[in-house]
């Protein structure tokens, strides 16, 4: 059950929230923007994440920064080759792993305290932003899933059309393709 939930928490670990204009900028890729209020959330669920593992923070912040630049990079090059997943897809998904979640919480044991937490989280963070955990799912939540299932889709396509060729060195050659530029972090932030 800690998988499922370490999955769950994954798929929903980067952008969370969509880029809003007039956020400071942590890096854009290829002229898209990955803010500083999207790691900062990122990391408030990394948090969350091991805590629910019984872990401290696993990335640290530079890692995080890599972390939603590979994402990035993911979801464009799956735009490019028309292999993006449909954000109803990723809605239905979401909706239903989180009710898998739920059913587990009822349940009792280790298992099912990790999946409370889980459920309080969702609730106490769709609350926070005045939203039920649906309409959270249906504004934020889904988004984050789809780029998570690109990600699935993206590894599914270079199985399948170059089989010789590891994930990994496909994304270096993404990267290394690809104009990344880091901002320099500003004044008042960091660890």
């Amino acid at each position: 059950m800690k998988n499922f939930v370490f999955a769950l928490l994954l798929g929903l670990l980067l952008f969370v929230l969509p880029s809003c204009s007039g956020e400071s900028v942590a890096a854009e890729v290829n002229g898209e923007a990955i803010t500083y209020a999207q790691l900062e959330q990122a990391r408030s669920m990394a948090d969350l994440q091991g805590s629910i593992a019984g872990a401290e923070a696993l990335l640290t912040p530079e890692e995080l920064l890599d972390q939603a630049i590979t994402y990035l990079l993911i979801s464009q090059e799956c735009r490019r080759l028309g292999i993006s997943t449909s954000y109803e897809d990723a809605l239905a998904e979401t909706r239903a792993d989180y009710r898998l979640v739920e059913i587990a919480a009822a349940g009792s044991g280790a298992d099912a305290l990790a999946a409370q937490k889980t459920v309080d989280f969702f609730e106490a963070f769709a609350a926070k932003k005045g939203l039920t955990v649906d309409e959270y799912f249906r504004q934020y939540a889904a988004e984050a899933r789809r780029k998570s299932m690109d990600a699935i889709a993206l590894k599914e396509w270079l199985a399948e059309q170059f089989p010789d060729v590891e994930f990994s060195q496909y994304l270096q050659q993404l990267s290394d393709q690809a104009e990344i530029k880091r901002q320099d972090e500003p004044a008042g932030r960091g660890d």
